[in-house]
This record gives C-alpha cells, structure tokens and sequence, in this order.
C-alpha cells in the first residue's frame, strides 16, 4: 500500500524467476510510478532509460504461482498509476511478452540460415563432385 517512485517504476509485489508460491486473498493499493515526471519528460527517455511502469504484482519467467482458491482473478488492485501498466505479469499466457517473442524469432532466423547453409553445401558438392 501507498508505493511511489518518482522517477522509476513502482512494484506492489513482486515474484522473482524460480520462485513457487502460494497465494491468497491479495489486495494491492496506490502504486504509482514516475510522480515527479511529465509527460514530455517520459516522452524524451531514451534507452537505458525506461518508461516508468506500475503494477500491483509482477510474476517473471520461469515462476509458480497458485492461487489457493484456484482463482486467478485472485489480485485486487486499486488506484495503480504509471505512464505504462501493461505486460506486468510475465509468464501469462493471456498476455503478450514480446521478449518471447523475439527469442522465436531469432530462433527460426538461425534454424532457416543453417538450412540454406546446407542446401548450399550440399548444391556445390553435388556440382563437383
């Protein structure tokens, strides 16, 4: 309850990767992130620099969380505040991580770049030999 971080982001609770817990009856209560920034100032961050984000729980990767009343609607907020709330909890699949995303991606790129490195390989040995 009352969290406030003026120029960073600002967690109600958060769960680390490799965590497993149990939870019950959650209630979090005014977060809010990047109080003594305008929108400008948000506007003009550039990287390393992040948008100020606001969650009432942030859950990352590779956790367990359970909710004991098999409830997952079970994290009451009210009044959390920040120039970006989205994409608190990480390891949902109802929400989008584009880091998951990416990871793919990339993934697919490289097994495609061996393929056509092989076929390559295998087309010019084919042709002199």
């Amino acid at each position: 309850e009352n969290i406030e971080s003026y120029h960073g982001e600002a967690i109600g609770i958060n769960v680390y990767k490799g965590c497993d817990v149990q939870m019950s009856g959650i209630n979090v209560d005014t977060v809010n992130a990047g109080t003594q920034l305008t929108s400008d100032d948000v506007d003009g961050l550039t990287l390393p620099n992040l948008i100020p984000r606001a969650c009432a729980m942030d859950i990352h990767d590779e956790t367990l969380v359970t909710f004991i009343d098999n409830d997952d609607d079970m994290v009451g907020q009210n009044n959390v505040n920040g120039y970006d709330i989205d994409n608190c909890i990480n390891n949902d699949d109802d929400i989008d991580d584009d880091s998951n995303e990416n990871e793919n991606g990339i993934s697919i790129i490289i097994i495609a770049a061996v393929i056509v490195f092989v076929a390559f390989c295998i087309g010019i040995l084919i042709k002199y030999c």
